[in-house]
């Protein structure tokens, strides 16, 4: 039974349960909704996470949303595809977003390609992406060099007690400054490499050392 592999590979791997994440599709749910949920509220039991795959494409009764022991819902492909092009499809995935955290559950955003549509969906307080914009499939040993080496990895708790609270100017020639103010690295980081070849980018996770910059850089 699934439930005795999945005890066996967190056993195997000696990975944190809470760590796991299991994909499970619409289709699965409707073919035989009490077997699967009976699967499924036993490997709850374990700490694992789960996620609705391909939201949208299916018959997404919103009752899944109240009765799946689900933590997190995955936004179809489709809808992302035409996100910067279309104004209805925007409000469609806003409403979805919206939706799903009313249920206190996260929403990733599936097929992302474009920087456009990254800035899209963070206006949308979507909570993830995935997809070519950040890479293609790749082996894993690929896969965790990427992982080793990305800045974009890098915890706030990474950053050394000289660099908190403080502003990093990265100063390439360019008159004007661009001031990120912003508690997320990873969120600073895709703004910076937006804007780094239109600005000089400063960025701090501080408001005091922002405000400080500021009055020191900038007239009234």
């Amino acid at each position: 039974r699934i439930v005795n592999t999945v005890k066996e590979a967190l056993i195997t791997s000696h990975l944190e349960s809470h760590r796991l994440m299991l994909e499970v599709t619409e289709s699965l749910l409707i073919e035989d909704s009490k077997l699967a949920l009976s699967v499924l509220d036993e490997l709850r039991t374990l700490g694992v996470i789960f996620a609705l795959d391909d939201f949208g494409t299916g018959y997404s009764s919103l009752k899944y949303l109240r009765q799946l022991p689900v933590d997190i819902i995955k936004i179809d492909k489709s809808f992302t595809d035409d996100l910067t092009a279309a104004a209805n499809e925007r409000e469609i995935v806003g409403s979805i977003i919206s939706l799903v955290h009313r249920a206190r559950l996260k929403v990733v955003a599936e097929g992302v390609e474009t920087q456009s549509q990254v800035n899209l969906l963070r206006n949308l307080d979507c909570n993830y992406v995935q997809g070519y914009y950040f890479a293609k499939p790749m082996p894993a040993e690929e896969f965790t060099q990427i992982m080793l080496h990305s800045e974009l990895t890098a915890p706030l708790s990474a950053k050394t007690e000289e660099d908190a609270g403080q502003v990093t100017l990265c100063r390439d020639g360019k008159e004007e400054i661009l001031l990120v103010v912003n508690g997320s690295y990873r969120d600073r980081a895709v703004l910076r490499e937006s804007f780094q070849n239109l600005y000089t980018v400063a960025e701090t996770d501080n408001t005091h050392a922002a405000y400080a910059f500021v009055q020191e850089h900038f007239d009234r």
